[in-house]
């Protein structure tokens, strides 16, 4: 600064920092008031309907409370607004054409976000303004929205939860996918609390002795199940494989925080807002297909016919419970399997349906004042909204300006960014999540089992879920358990771009189990990509594809295509009654099955 003309550089220093500081920097000695935690038994677990994450405010977030309103709507309304199915006609409705996510998103992601989604909003359908459920994550798809739910969900005997089943009625309508992944959860979920009782860490859950009454039997059980509840509950699940990043969601993270960031609020608790309820709906439907009426009182007779008890919903995307109440993991792995390799739809017009009269009902802001309180530039023609002219042409017949064209017309970009300030908001406002999350209150034990380990998949631990729950039907290395929201081939691709990093955390994509598929009738080939567990039939032939992922990565470092001059077992693993010879017509290996995959 002296160099530059000022005299009394020293006096302009001291103005600066006392005007960003304070006269004095007392930040350092100053504690939380009033603090965000208490030692009040009502507040050690989290209560059911999501009551009590703030300790000062206990109300904040619970279920059966209305939306909160992020942004006030100061445009002038438009007394002539487009009808919503011309909007959705015009807009949204994807008609025959598919275009595919082009980052290879699998259909995994959105049945997690599903989840997810209904975790969060359930608006009453006798008053929009009311959520039924929590606005604090607390996977209650699984667990269930209040008190009487959770319980039905629990043996109440042996510290687990009933075998194979959810709480929620509303899933068994959706892809099934979603169900998979919630028996997933529940499979975790009993691990855990079955490993905790069996550590019992510092006598933490010292089993009372067959005298001893329902009260402490009640606390033991109930006991597991919160801190196994947590412990799940916490199992970070977001992969971010595309790029060189460690950043996510996790609360115990560092990642992201400097000398010069301020904090998020840390456990003060968190209310949805019905922008973020808008902002959220990305399921596509047809129009075409029935009314809408018709379509609520099929709905409704849907959930009539599902039993109110969990563990008396015997069926899932066509599996049948077998006699011991669980579901035959083949089955299950299938239906995984299919739903990985299943590209998404990708974001856009003309491919994303959404709902206007709610929003007009809830008389939520534009667009344009979205993006500006997300700090975002205002659109200032229609071509800035979607490039596409056919689509900015049919917006300009729909609307006068662009300040007038509502929220519910979002693109990539805002949508994502929301949804992202949203998570964060809602992952650093719990105080489960913020402040109880420690070794203190999950054990040593059920704190590092959902920990991350940057060394291995590059942080992500969807196999921790994946192995769980199919401990015999996946490789320690499958791709699909590492990586399931991604399609196998996009996974081909980002490993050739990764494949150093991928390589230092152990191949993840050098061997694939169950790449033999047996059927009864002709052999058939599988490919590279692909993955099939099934049981295979002692005595069956089965033809081999070698692909360049099955290689020896000690005699191949870098990929390759299979050879036929090469020997086959310099290619990797592979399982069946000897050697697998090369078939001449067909340049397929061909071997006999003699064990399970």
């Amino acid at each position: 600064m002296k160099s530059l003309g000022f005299k009394d550089y020293e006096t302009l220093l001291a103005f600066l920092n006392a005007a960003v500081q304070g006269a004095v920097d007392d930040s350092e000695l100053l504690l939380d008031h009033p603090p965000a935690t208490s030692l009040g038994h009502e507040f050690r677990y989290r209560s059911a309907d999501g009551s009590g994450n703030n300790i000062n405010h206990p109300e904040l977030g619970a279920a059966n409370g209305p939306y909160a309103k992020t942004v006030p709507p100061l445009t002038f309304q438009n007394p002539s607004q487009p009808d919503p199915s011309t909007i959705f006609d015009t807009q949204m409705a994807r008609g025959n054409t598919f275009q595919p996510y082009p980052q290879g998103i699998s259909s995994m992601m959105f049945y997690l976000a599903t989840l997810i989604i209904h975790d969060c909003f359930q608006t009453s359908s006798s008053d929009y303004n009311m959520n039924l459920t929590s606005s604090h994550l607390g996977l209650s798809p699984l667990y269930g929205w209040n008190e009487a739910e959770q319980k039905a969900m629990r043996t109440l005997e042996d510290v687990l939860l009933k075998l194979d089943c959810f709480s929620s009625k509303r899933v068994l309508g959706f892809s099934p996918g979603c169900g998979v992944f919630l028996v997933m959860f529940k499979r975790f979920h009993n691990y855990v609390v079955t490993q905790l009782a069996k550590i019992n860490e510092n006598g933490r859950f010292n089993k009372p002795s067959p005298e001893a009454g329902n009260v402490a039997w009640e606390k033991y059980d109930n006991d597991l199940f919160q801190t196994g509840r947590l412990i799940t509950r916490g199992l970070s699940i977001l992969a971010f494989n595309h790029v060189d990043t460690t950043w996510s969601l996790d609360p115990r993270s560092k990642s992201g925080k400097n000398m010069f960031s301020q904090r998020s609020p840390r456990g003060v608790g968190n209310q949805f807002s019905v922008e973020c309820n808008l902002l959220h709906r990305w399921h596509s439907t047809d129009t075409n297909e029935a009314a809408v009426p018709r379509v609520l009182r099929a709905l409704a007779k849907f959930d009539r016919d599902i039993p109110d008890e969990p563990e008396n919903r015997r069926e899932l995307g066509g599996l049948v419970c077998q006699a011991d109440s669980t579901f035959d993991d083949d089955g299950l792995v299938k239906l995984l399997s299919g739903s990985i390799e299943d590209i998404a739809s990708s974001f856009g017009a003309n491919r994303v349906p959404n709902v206007f009269k709610t929003a007009r009902y809830w008389n939520v802001v534009t667009l344009n004042e979205f993006r500006a309180f997300m700090g975002l530039t205002k659109h200032t023609t229609f071509g800035d909204i979607n490039p596409d002219p056919v689509v900015a042409k049919k917006l300009k017949d729909l609307y006068d300006s662009p300040d007038a064209v509502e929220i519910g017309l979002c693109i990539n970009y805002i949508t994502g960014k929301t949804i992202l300030s949203d998570a964060v908001s809602l992952i650093r406002g719990n105080r489960f999540y913020m402040l109880y999350y420690t070794p203190k209150n999950l054990t040593n034990w059920g704190y590092n089992e959902p920990h991350s380990d940057p060394k291995i998949s590059h942080g992500h631990v969807m196999h921790k879920l994946i192995f769980r729950a199919f401990p015999n039907n996946f490789q320690h290395n499958s791709i699909y358990a590492h990586y399931p929201f991604v399609i196998p081939s996009k996974n081909k691709q980002i490993y050739d771009n990764l494949g150093p990093l991928l390589r230092g955390s152990g191949g993840v994509y050098r061997e694939l189990r169950g790449d033999l598929v047996v059927e009864d009738c002709e052999p058939i080939a599988v490919h590279e990509g692909e993955i099939r567990s099934r049981s295979l039939r002692v005595g069956k032939r089965v033809v081999v594809d070698l692909a360049a992922v099955l290689r020896d990565a000690g005699a191949f470092p870098e990929p390759e295509k299979v050879r036929s001059d090469r020997d086959p077992k310099l290619y990797g693993h592979y399982f069946g009654n000897g050697t697998p010879f090369l078939e001449a017509s067909t340049g397929w290996f061909i071997m006999t099955a003699a064990l399970r995959v």
